[in-house]
C-alpha cells in the first residue's frame, strides 16, 4: 500500500500542480503537456514506488505477524531488493538517455 500511496503523492500530486503553477504563473505560458513533464512525472513515480518498497524491507517480520500482505512479504526480501535496484537503474538510465538526446546543450553537459 505504501508504494502506491507514494506514487500518487510524490509522483503525481506533487509534480502536476508544481508544473502547472510554474508554466502558467512563473513563465506565463499556457499549460501544455510536454515531454519533459511526462518524463519527470514518470521518473518521480518510479523513484516513489522504489522508496515505498525499500521502506517496507526492514519490517517484513512485523508485517507477517500482523497479516499484512505487502510485496516484501509476498516475494521476500531477497527478490524485492534486486527489483528495487533494477528499477532505480532503469530510472537513472532513462534520465541519462533523455538528457543526452535532448536538444538543449545544458542537458547534454549535465548528463
Amino acid at each position: 500500500m505504501a508504494p502506491f500511496t507514494l506514487v500518487i503523492l510524490m509522483g503525481l500530486l506533487l509534480q502536476i500542480p508544481f508544473f502547472i503553477h510554474s508554466q502558467t504563473y512563473v513563465l506565463g505560458r499556457p499549460f501544455i503537456m510536454t515531454r519533459s513533464f511526462i518524463f519527470t512525472t514518470a521518473i518521480m513515480s518510479i523513484f516513489a514506488f522504489v522508496n515505498g518498497l525499500l521502506k517496507d524491507l526492514p519490517d517484513v517480520e512485523g508485517d507477517k505477524a500482523f497479516g499484512m500482505q505487502t510485496l516484501c512479504v509476498l516475494l521476500g526480501k531477497e527478490k524485492v531488493l534486486p527489483l528495487c535496484v533494477n528499477l532505480m537503474l532503469i530510472g537513472y538510465g532513462g534520465a541519462i538517455i533523455a538528457g543526452s538526446s535532448s536538444s538543449s546543450i545544458i542537458s547534454k553537459l549535465v548528463t
